[in-house]
């Protein structure tokens, strides 16, 4: 059974911290979002093959044994609601205190239903390729482990840089609701970079960019919320940050381009 994790209790290396740190400066640092946010299906799915290769390289070779798994099945993640969506949405609530209650709230809208309050029985996950499956935390650690969660988000700890990587894997530990426990948790991750000042131009499409990489973010994440071993993780994100940003990067040349050459037609004509 998972053990429910406590804010005092993560550690990071200094290689990991290294590696966060540079995985802040380089949000920071990203480029103006497309004027229409659109909805992480739609950005995944304009990267056409080379840029999925791309990403699908960015998986580490102890992964081989998982992505040669045929249960991996990408069209799912293609139907999930858009996080960036329900970002947006919860933007002005930001200034109020985080509750239990506002979490429920908050993943309800991920799911676009009315409400989605935490679960009253013990949860399993899928029995994996060789028939084991894991046990998430109980109901009655449930609430204790999401009001670690809401102290951490609402007491602005000294250590904030570390605070929406802590609250991502936290949440995803506890998977406290039947359904929208990983959009819910990106959410928060972007959320909490939005109003420290770090994302200046809207969230990143996380969601995407996990799922292309076939279960390489995941089974770093695990390695943190069991081991408490942070640098799987650490790297992960900053190489999908570092994807990203050139992607970003690449789109605005792209347009740049077409505007002059729209121009130059123009002013030939």
């Amino acid at each position: 059974m998972r053990r429910v994790l406590r804010y005092q209790d993560a550690y990071l290396s200094v290689e990991a911290r290294a590696m966060w740190a540079d995985t802040l400066k380089l949000m920071a640092l990203l480029p103006a979002l497309p004027k229409t946010v659109g909805n992480e299906a739609d950005w995944y799915g304009r990267q056409g093959a080379e840029k999925t290769r791309q990403l699908k390289a960015l998986t580490d070779d102890e992964l081989s044994a998982y992505l040669e798994s045929p249960k991996w099945d990408r069209s799912a993640f293609l139907r999930r609601a858009p996080s960036e969506t329900f970002i947006l949405e919860t933007l002005p609530e930001l200034a109020q205190p985080l509750t239990v209650e506002r979490l429920e709230s908050w993943n309800g809208k991920c799911l676009g239903l009315p409400a989605q309050f935490v679960r009253g029985f013990r949860h399993f996950t899928a029995p994996d390729r060789n028939g084991r499956s894991q046990e998430f935390v109980g109901p009655p650690a449930l609430r204790p482990a999401l009001q670690e969660i809401c102290s951490v988000w609402n007491a602005s700890p000294e250590d904030a840089s570390i605070r929406p990587l802590w609250i991502l894997v936290a949440l995803l530990n506890a998977h406290p609701f039947k359904d929208g426990n990983g959009r819910l948790a990106r959410a928060l991750f972007n959320l909490d970079l939005m109003r420290s000042g770090v994302l200046v131009h809207g969230p990143i499409p996380l969601g995407a960019l996990i799922h292309a990489t076939q279960g390489n973010f995941e089974l770093a994440m695990r390695r943190a919320e069991l081991t408490n071993a942070w640098e799987p993780l650490c790297r992960a994100i900053l190489r999908l940050v570092e994807f990203y940003s050139s992607d970003l990067a690449g789109s605005q040349q792209q347009t740049k381009g077409r505007a002059s050459a729209e121009t130059g037609s123009t002013d030939a004509s």
